[in-house]
């Protein structure tokens, strides 16, 4: 469970003038397109329907302004972070001015978001010349940006200086969308892996279909950097058998002889790791000096905290790999079209990607979960409680746990588990046909129905009922100070000269906006925000029993500031009482570090 901060944005006045001027004649085809969204209550994925602009302008009329896109499709992304980030954005001002040059210069702005960097180009295309001849244009296949593009345009005066396709760029055509190749390409498909948002397919398309010869492209090459390390916390994220054998407790979700069934994905996996102390292992790309056990490879950019950059993690396998002092290792980097691997050892061979049935892989956070030693210990003590209420009990395991499902079977050999598994079905399934002798259960004990709760019929549990000794207190939460988090978030005004306000409502910003504008509450690791202070005590809010009738829950809290400083917003989080005696208690709160003085707020995400 992620905690949430819910940022601040205090009231102000909002003024909206209408003002009515002579357009020329223009039109616009209708478009649309489909929105995949999670429903939140059951946690199906939906289609929405997002209508484009359709608009047919006579001249004297005034144009009625298209509604803002939905903002929960937009308020979760790194658009606000990204816009926020003032040295990307000069760097990327600086570069595009660097390459305009020619006043009959075309521009092709690929993946254009905001429509920011397509701005830069006209304004500099305006600026090399008296009547430049050039042309500008952006596409953005994601109809909702593109219609808050459009916005963003005509708040600037820039709607007749660039030329908006909702396409994606393999969809655009020269001489049907595009009146010729593009001599310069702005673009930033970048992701912290660098290719995971299809840099090199989009660039070669370009290239190919798109772009005249010898083409400018910004930004000009990317480099990436490696680190080896040694971690306790990353190496907890990926090597659950290490784990299992420390916490000794019975339960084997990667039993002897079967280290591998449960693994992370073999792939880099984006996280912020700058407030955790590791052991760096070597300086160099060719000669490494080592002293220590090498758990990863860290991939490394050198900037100040953001969300929307983060350092890459690719996991060797199992403990990882012995270091000494002096030793020398070989590190090979290969890539596919939307993605690298690394290869510790040249002679070692390449880990099989074709993975049994029986294998399964999970997130880093969850194989961490699966290990934590309390954790175990919190569920088996509850679990075996409530087991000698019934002598033959009919268990549901309502998500995608394996532990549950194991832990059960094998403390109560005469109970029957019914595993949802929504997630891992049959796959699910074969998983706990092969570690059932490990475990001392028999697999006729679970039926696995890889359905989700909201679909279950009696027919499922063959007409038993069950019900939930689940209470969760929504209870604990504390103002802070979070300047790199709210530095990220906070509203815009100018961006590289261009007024971006219009996005503040859509995109989730924070900090002198009207009362219905406010930021919404955002899932984010404490610790990965970058500096955090402590502004007032922990205070409770609201608790849920699930024993009982669901009914609405309020509740109301004066919160006391106990420290000076500027209040960001409010983390709130979760503590699940897994018995209702309340002797068993696991908290998604604070559990507080100090490095270098700093205090750091971190859980385990469940």
């Amino acid at each position: 469970m992620l905690r949430s901060w819910c940022l601040a944005s205090p009231p102000a006045a909002a003024v909206a003038v209408a003002v009515r001027l002579p357009l020329r004649r223009r039109r616009r085809m209708a478009s649309r397109a489909f929105q995949l969204r999670l429903n939140p209550l059951t946690g199906d994925s939906e289609w929405l329907v997002v209508e484009g602009e359709e608009e047919e302008e006579e001249a004297h009329q005034t144009p009625t302004p298209p509604p803002p896109p939905p903002r929960q499709l937009l308020a979760t992304t790194s658009y606000l972070d990204m816009l926020n980030d003032s040295a990307r954005n000069r760097a990327y001002r600086r570069a595009i001015d660097a390459a305009v040059t020619d006043p009959s210069s075309r521009v092709l702005d690929i993946g254009a978001g905001t429509g920011l960097l397509s701005m830069m180009a006209a304004r500099a295309l305006a600026a090399v010349g008296d009547e430049p001849t050039g042309s500008v244009s952006a596409c953005e296949s994601y109809l909702p940006m593109g219609k808050l593009m459009r916005r963003v345009l005509r708040a600037n005066g820039m709607e007749n200086k660039v030329k908006v396709f909702h396409k994606r760029s393999d969809e655009l055509k020269v001489g049907d969308d595009l009146d010729s190749p593009a001599d310069i390409l702005v673009s930033e498909i970048l992701d912290s892996e660098l290719l995971g948002e299809g840099l090199i397919p989009t660039l070669q398309q370009a290239h190919d279909m798109l772009l005249a010869k010898n083409p400018k492209i910004v930004p000009y090459r990317a480099i990436t950097y490696g680190q080896l390390v040694e971690s306790t916390f990353l190496w907890k994220l990926h090597d659950l058998h290490s784990n299992e054998t420390s916490a000794a407790d019975g339960v084997w979700l990667t039993p002897g002889g079967m280290e591998r069934i449960v693994s992370v994905k073999l792939q880099q996996h984006a996280m912020q790791c700058g407030y955790f102390s590791w052991i760096l292992l070597g300086q160099s790309f060719t000669q490494l000096p080592l002293d220590g056990l090498d758990n990863q490879v860290l991939r490394i950019y050198n900037m100040d905290w953001c969300d929307h950059w983060k350092q890459c993690v690719w996991f060797t396998q199992e403990k990882g790999i012995p270091a000494t002092e002096d030793q020398v290792i070989s590190l090979r980097a290969r890539h596919n079209q939307t993605s690298i691997s690394y290869q510790l050892n040249f002679n070692d061979e390449v880990c099989d990607r074709s993975l049994p049935g029986d294998h399964l892989t999970l997130l880093p956070e969850r194989i961490a979960l699966y290990g934590d030693k309390d954790w175990r210990s919190a569920l088996i003590n509850t679990i075996r409680n409530a087991l000698t209420v019934k002598s033959s009990p009919t268990c549901v395991v309502a998500d995608d746990s394996l532990f549950l499902a194991l832990l059960i079977s094998s403390l109560s050999p005469t109970s029957n588990v019914i595993a949802m598994y929504p997630g891992h079905r049959e796959k699910g399934a074969t998983y706990l046909r092969a570690v059932a002798d490990a475990n001392n259960f028999s697999i006729n004990q679970i039926q696995v129905i890889g359905k989700r709760a909201s679909s279950l019929t009696a027919d499922d549990l063959k007409y038993k009922k069950w019900g939930s000794h689940f209470i969760m207190e929504v209870k604990e939460c504390f103002r802070g100070k979070i300047y790199d988090l709210w530095k990220s978030r906070c509203r815009l005004t100018d961006v590289e000269g261009f007024d971006h306000s219009v996005v503040n409502e859509t995109l989730g910003a924070c900090g002198d906006l009207p009362g219905d504008q406010q930021g919404s509450c955002l899932p984010y690791y404490v610790w990965q925000c970058g500096y955090t202070k402590k502004l007032s005590e922990v205070y409770s809010l609201m608790d849920f029993n699930f024993s009982e009738p669901i009914h609405s829950c309020f509740g109301k809290t004066k919160i006391e500031f106990s420290h000076d400083g500027t209040c960001h917003g409010f983390a709130v989080w979760i503590d699940w009482v897994l018995d209702d005696k309340k002797s068993v208690i696991l908290s998604t709160g604070p559990v507080i570090y100090l490095y270098n003085g700093i205090r750091m707020l971190l859980h385990v995400k469940k």
